[in-house]
């Protein structure tokens, strides 16, 4: 996997618009509007309860690269960042439902990028300086702001909810604090990099609150001390000593006579440790990459589950005379099937992606887990029956939430085709390698029941908090307009497409001639944004051999509404099998 990628590699449904902040500013500025949302009204509150949303999403995809982008750092530096990731998710859904309450959707404003620049520095020292002592600490700031108005406005809903993110995100300012700390305490210049680093972040996006401000919040971004971690269970393995596991141990005989010696089972659990630990990272490098926002969400909540997993087997492994945070191949085979499930890195092969870990290695794992646990002694082997059981019951959830998201995301029979040939090469890959272990497949199982998920972890909602709105808001003297623009387009009538176009508007050259040299059949509108009373509109063009996209900024005059800017997003050919959405 490409590491670390470029900030242009983000990854969007078409849904999004993305523009530079200062030009968003602008834009409201030249309409008499102030530049940033000033909380006073709903309209305004539900723009900024938007731009955090998009912050929260860019901040785990940070996060995820984070995760992928530094093998070499210390596991615990890892397992935070893990941590964050989830955290970030869950931040995102609840943005997703506040926007819901506000009567607001997903692509209402326009995207700005600053957050995901921020996280592409190549320095993980001047990363969690940017990030998370930067751009989180300043967040925190407006997060106690939107509090404050949530509680004057009489909105317990928003008030609530933000208040919840406030105490994640003044995690995670700590976190940063304590790895700038770590990460650069034997190199002062690396150390002065990342605070100069954060420092200009400060400089450009402080919120301009008094220090004596109660909306203040005390993050101590420039603190020294060690703050503790989040991960304080001594050797034990999360969950280990849950006495409700107890009465699952009683299914096996009480024998003394066990299959695994003690290095055979430290081996196992380094193989199992290194599919964990390689998964992990992957799923954190593919949510930048990956543009549905369901399937976001469904990597980001597990990238820390799969963290806990290599850390419980790791921190096992001292216990069985072996180094701890360990992870092994079984073979060179199994490796190449972990770099064969790691190809899939373009926008458009989310389906692969999704197919190799829920549909192969995940079910595999799976069985793997459940063979060892029938078979690992329940006297003297408790403590890794333990770390078993609680990974089972992980794999489970999260395999029966990546069949759901496929199912929502594999509709044609052409993507079909394409999950069952990519399914069939990596299973052919993980046979020849032998598993996980190096020792074969164990037999297929039959599927257990669906356990009952809670909320947070229910992919169906996941699916319709992401779903685009039905119609698309907007006044219907701009709606005919788009509508018309549109057909012209297809047409390429150039007279009508002028009669659109307000006074100076020139297409560029390459708009010109994507335009004029592309046969297409119809026109969808694909996203809406809204800049002050301005609206930017991306109609995608559907055509047998191309598929592109167009963004419109609509300004309304005395002649009516106009295109006040145009610009070719972006133009795809050979993908006849994108969804229709």
């Amino acid at each position: 996997m490409e590491r670390p990628i470029g900030y242009d590699k983000l990854a969007r449904e078409d849904r999004f618009v993305r523009m530079r902040a200062r030009e968003v500013a602008q834009l409201k500025v030249d309409q008499g509007f102030p530049p940033f949302a000033d909380l006073s009204t709903r309209d305004s509150m539900r723009e900024r309860v938007h731009g955090i949303m998009v912050g929260e999403m860019q901040a785990m995809e940070g996060a995820g690269r984070t995760v992928c982008d530094f093998p070499e750092a210390p596991w615990e530096f890892t397992l935070d960042m893990a941590r964050q990731v989830w955290d970030e998710s869950r931040h995102v859904e609840i943005y997703l439902r506040l926007l819901e309450h506000l009567g607001g959707y997903a692509g209402e404003f326009p995207e700005t990028t600053i957050l995901w620049r921020c996280a592409c520095a190549e320095d993980a020292a001047a990363r969690v300086a940017g990030v998370n002592r930067g751009l989180e600490g300043l967040a925190c700031d407006v997060f106690n702001q939107l509090v404050h108005i949530a509680r004057k406005i009489g909105d317990p809903i928003l008030e609530r909810a933000v208040e919840f993110v406030l105490a994640d995100e003044i995690t995670h300012v700590r976190m940063g604090s304590k790895w700038l700390t770590k990460l650069t305490e034997d190199d002062p210049e690396r150390r002065r990099r990342a605070i100069e680093f954060q420092e200009n972040i400060d400089e450009r996006f402080k919120v301009h609150l008094a220090p004596e401000d109660p909306r203040r919040v005390d993050l101590d971004r420039h603190g020294r001390q060690a703050h503790g971690g989040l991960h304080g269970g001594g050797d034990r393995a999360p969950d280990q000593d849950n006495p409700a596991l107890a009465g699952l141990l009683s299914s096996v005989g009480h024998a003394l006579a066990g299959q695994f010696p003690v290095d055979h089972s430290a081996r196992l659990l380094r193989n199992y440790r290194y599919a964990a630990e390689r998964s992990m990272r992957a799923l954190g490098g593919w949510i930048a990459l990956t543009p549905e926002l369901p399937a976001k969400l469904l990597l980001g909540r597990h990238v820390w589950d799969l963290a806990q997993h290599a850390d419980a087997f790791g921190r096992r492994l001292p216990e069985l005379r072996a180094q701890a945070q360990t992870s092994e191949p079984p073979n060179e085979r199994f490796a190449a099937f972990m770099d064969a499930l790691e190809e899939p890195e373009q926008p458009q092969q989310t389906v692969e992606r999704l197919v190799g870990v829920y549909r192969v290695l995940k079910p595999h794992v799976l069985s793997v887990y459940l063979d060892h646990l029938e078979r690992a002694n329940p006297v003297y082997e408790p403590p890794t029956r333990r770390i078993l059981l609680r990974c089972i019951e992980d794999e489970r959830r999260h395999i029966a939430a990546g069949a759901l998201i496929l199912g929502h995301l594999a509709r044609t029979p052409a993507q079909r085709e394409r999950a069952s040939v990519w399914q069939g090469r990596l299973e052919g890959l993980v046979t020849a390698a032998g598993g996980v272990t190096g020792d074969g497949l164990p037999p297929s199982r039959p599927p257990a029941a669906p356990a009952a998920v809670e909320l947070g972890d229910d992919a169906r909602e996941w699916i319709r908090l992401a779903e685009g709105v039905t119609v698309w808001p907007m006044p219907d003297d701009l709606r005919a307009a788009v509508a018309s623009f549109g057909v012209a387009l297809v047409a390429r009538d150039e007279a009508e497409l002028g009669r659109w176009l307000a006074p100076g508007v020139i297409r560029d050259e390459a708009a010109r001639t994507t335009l004029g040299a592309s046969a297409f059949d119809r026109h969808d509108v694909v996203a809406v944004s809204r800049v002050g009373r301005q609206c930017l509109v991306k109609l995608r063009l559907d055509g047998p051999a191309v598929l592109v996209t167009v963004l419109s900024r609509w300004a309304p005059g005395d002649a009516g509404w106009r295109v006040a800017a145009l610009e070719v997003a972006s133009a795809d050919a050979g993908r006849p099998d994108l969804p229709r959405r």
